[in-house]
């Protein structure tokens, strides 16, 4: 039997089973051998598909969580854990009100955040206090002016906002990612400072998402890196500091990762901003509030995958994800910053929703 091409469906493994009683009553349904086998074929079709999975979960291609960590550590990338947000907020309230590290504040949403450092209200009955997210996460990044609830038990405090946008606040690395970081780190050697060893001491920093870099951007001995978070978003000036820092933090001296005369520089994208109106006809059971909400995710969706990818943004592409909207009947008409055309980006350019709206 060539083991290669064994059906191990649990209908086949109960055919084979059957077929090797040897006594005919023994293979009518309701009889003891028949309980049986029907028994253990089930947990034989349990095994051979674990014993599947388990060899997948040895290749880079297609392993998955903890194992697909060992498979990239044996090319030394390790997974990048989230990152907590960070930022200020104005605390208002009763005057000398006390607020003690670790007082607890939530968001509309459920959010939670804590008070990195006692503060008390100033005579000016507020105060600036250092917040950060109790988990890790980009949906922690909320954006200035975000109102924050205290506890219910805590009194003498009013109300409290996000002074400057919380930012830094990242996911865990995800599988694809790894093995997107993986893959590269294998197809691409890097050595001696080249332009793929710059792209990985990049990648390999907690916050950053795709990296571009360029060689003597400005003559010998220079080198920007240009990126985006791993939000695929602009980076923050802490993320860049970082990875300035954690490369060359006092420029060509040699005392961090980049070699002895490089000069290193990081900056991130610049923002190109669509406006999109769609004229179109929802289904019955669809309000087009409702449609409008997915067409503005499935058109993040594919902004995030363009960014620092692709310099053209697709019309078509655009008018192909509302037609394939769930609740879309008919489009009628598209525009994009108020034409009908494709939108081309500069080389360190991501594109941004800035607005959605019907015609």
């Amino acid at each position: 039997m060539r083991y290669s091409n064994l059906d191990i469906s649990y209908e086949s493994i109960l055919k084979r089973m059957k077929e090797e009683l040897s006594n005919p009553p023994n293979r009518i349904e309701g009889s003891f051998a028949m309980d049986n086998i029907q028994s253990v074929g089930k947990e034989l079709e349990n095994a051979y598909g674990y014993i599947n999975w388990l060899s997948e979960m040895h290749f880079l291609d297609t392993a998955e969580g903890i194992f697909l960590d060992s498979k990239a550590g044996e090319y030394g990338i390790e997974r990048k854990l989230g990152q907590k947000s960070t930022g200020f907020v104005w605390i208002y309230g009763s005057v000398g009100k006390e607020l003690p590290s670790g007082t607890r504040f939530t968001s509309d949403s459920g959010l939670e955040f804590t008070l990195s450092n006692k503060a008390v209200i100033e005579e000016d009955g507020r105060v600036t206090g250092a917040i950060i997210a109790s988990e890790t996460g980009s949906n922690y990044n909320l954006p200035e002016g975000a109102l924050l609830y205290p506890d219910k038990t805590l009194g003498g405090v009013d109300k409290v906002i996000v002074k400057n946008n919380l930012l830094n606040g990242y996911e865990i690395e995800n599988d694809e990612l790894l093995r997107e970081r993986t893959y590269f780190k294998i197809r691409y050697p890097a050595t001696s400072g080249n332009k793929y060893h710059y792209m990985q001491w990049a990648m390999g920093i907690t916050g950053v998402g795709r990296v571009k870099v360029y060689p003597l951007w400005q003559g010998p001995g220079t080198v920007k890196i240009s990126l985006i978070d791993s939000n695929y978003e602009k980076a923050s000036t802490d993320l860049l500091e970082t990875v300035k820092n954690a490369i060359d933090p006092l420029g060509a001296t040699g005392d961090a990762l980049a070699p002895i005369g490089a000069t290193l520089t990081v900056v991130t994208a610049d923002e190109v901003f669509f406006n999109v109106l769609i004229d179109f006809n929802s289904e019955d059971d669809y309000s087009k509030d409702e449609v409008l909400m997915d067409v503005e995710k499935n058109i993040n969706a594919y902004f995030r995958d363009a960014s620092y990818r692709e310099t053209l943004i697709s019309y078509a592409k655009i008018i192909d994800l509302i037609w394939n909207t769930d609740g879309v009947e008919k489009v009628i008409d598209v525009t994009v910053n108020t034409k009908k055309d494709n939108v081309f980006l500069q080389d360190e350019e991501i594109p941004v929703l800035s607005s959605i709206g019907v015609m």
